[in-house]
């Protein structure tokens, strides 16, 4: 790998998931003459191992050791990976490059080519938004990063995209110290992750750093509240909001969409507008907004049981989502609240609950996070009537159930990470509409 005009020999990936093995791939093609090892923090399952050693690639397992990742000349961090990892300062001391995949993979596009967005929610919509409105408007673009497949994996040949929509986390933006998207969009800032980054100022930080390598002629998308953070001079900022959408006048559908939708739209247009100044919101637009709306997990809607509303909002990792779905909301809704908790805006959702006592008609807390949160329920005078703490999601589907009427809503927005018992939010989206299904079935009975 050619960095900074200096030929990487020894390449180590530090981290084995989903974005390990594509920069793995990705090495394999755009630097074979690199040698390539991984280390990984856990015990490798086998088949990694096996092909690890049929393609090569030395590997450790079960840890980060310094005598091994001081073999490098260049070492690539996954996402997990914390840019903070001990063991690795004294190897920067020692002049070895550590840096992120998003770094490593944009060496190879102009980065006049990538569109990148980040904030604390809404970025999947938001990229998913971009990707389409530009595809409809006669280019091609591919969305990549956070949302699924790495950036590092799209540049693997064959290759016909022609903008790159990257969607940034904060874990991945931390460790960059290259990445320069010519277009860079940050919608929000709510608290989030703070496990891992420590305080809102240092997750601001990391934020941040989706506009650190920007230059004169770059794009910066930004809400009116975070406009002064971001002004550089040379560097335009582009100011966008929901109720100023170019193209929302006589469009009837802009106004039926939820709020949340409109503020990541808003978003999206300015980032269309600022790669191609001839973009406009088209009427047929409307299809690809209502899809995205409709994606997995995200407010979405599953049929009653017994005249009750379902609603699956997997997506909600944080306290900011949850509010976000808890508003959307005008009538008696059950809640449902649970799993590993991020440290921070949980003050915010309950003082929300609390300005709306009258129609929660219910609260369930489940996870790693029910005590907290039913110790905060009964500090904002929440009845143990209607208040239920389980451990686990089945049992949650099962009081939420019971505490519904007809007419109600159950909202499954869960406010905090899958981590203590699911993979992702995918994966504890699939199991609450499983539970849900398996429900309805027993009623019909």
């Amino acid at each position: 790998m050619i960095l900074d005009g200096k030929l990487a020999q020894r390449v180590v990936v530090v981290g084995y998931g989903r974005t390990g093995r594509s920069v793995v791939r990705f090495l394999k093609v755009f630097a074979p003459e690199s040698s390539v090892s991984v280390s990984e923090r856990t015990i490798l399952p086998e088949q990694d191992r096996r092909f690890l050693r049929e393609q090569g690639i030395g590997f450790e397992q079960g840890g980060h050791r310094a005598e091994f990742l001081g073999s490098a000349d260049l070492i690539v961090l996954s996402p997990g990976v914390p840019a903070t990892l001990p063991v690795l300062e004294p190897l920067r001391e020692q002049g070895i490059p550590v840096i992120s995949e998003l770094d490593l993979a944009a060496e190879e596009i102009s980065p006049r080519r990538i569109i990148a967005v980040t904030g604390t929610n809404g970025k999947t919509s938001t990229v998913e938004l971009i990707t389409r409105l530009l595809c409809r408007s006669g280019h091609s673009a591919v969305a990549a990063g956070n949302i699924g497949t790495p950036l590092a994996e799209r540049l693997i040949p064959p290759v016909e995209a022609e903008v790159f929509v990257v969607e940034a986390s904060s874990f991945q933006l931390e460790q960059c110290v290259r990445f320069r998207p010519h277009v860079a969009v940050w919608l929000n800032l709510t608290p989030d992750h703070l496990v891992r980054h420590g305080s809102m100022s240092s997750y601001a930080a990391a934020k941040m750093k989706i506009f650190a390598h920007q230059q004169a002629g770059d794009f910066r998308i930004v809400p009116s509240e975070l406009v002064e953070a971001v002004s550089q001079p040379g560097i335009r900022v582009v100011r966008f909001a929901a109720s100023q959408i170019a193209g929302r006048h006589g469009r009837a559908w802009l106004t039926r969409l939820p709020t949340h939708m409109c503020h990541n739209l808003a978003a999206a247009v300015a980032a269309c507008g600022s790669m191609d100044d001839s973009f406009r919101l088209e009427e047929e637009d409307e299809a690809i907004v209502r899809d995205v709306a409709a994606l997995p997990y995200r407010q979405q809607t599953l049929p009653p049981i017994r005249g009750v509303q379902i609603i699956n909002d997997s997506k909600s990792t944080n306290a900011g989502s949850a509010i976000a779905a808890v508003v959307s909301i005008s009538h008696p809704v059950v809640l449902m609240l649970g799993g590993r908790e991020k440290h921070g805006g949980y003050d915010r959702l309950f003082d929300e609950l609390r300005t709306r006592a009258d129609r929660l008609r219910g609260l369930v807390v489940f996870g790693e996070a029910g005590q907290m949160f039913a110790e905060m329920a009964s500090e904002i005078g929440i009845p143990a009537a209607r208040l239920r703490r389980v451990a686990a999601l089945s049992e949650a589907v099962d009081a939420a159930l019971e505490l519904a009427h007809s007419g109600d809503t159950i909202l499954f927005s869960p406010g905090c990470s899958s981590f203590d018992r699911f993979r992702d939010y995918l994966q504890r989206g699939a199991e609450f509409t499983t539970l849900i299904d398996e429900r309805r079935r027993t009623v019909r009975r």
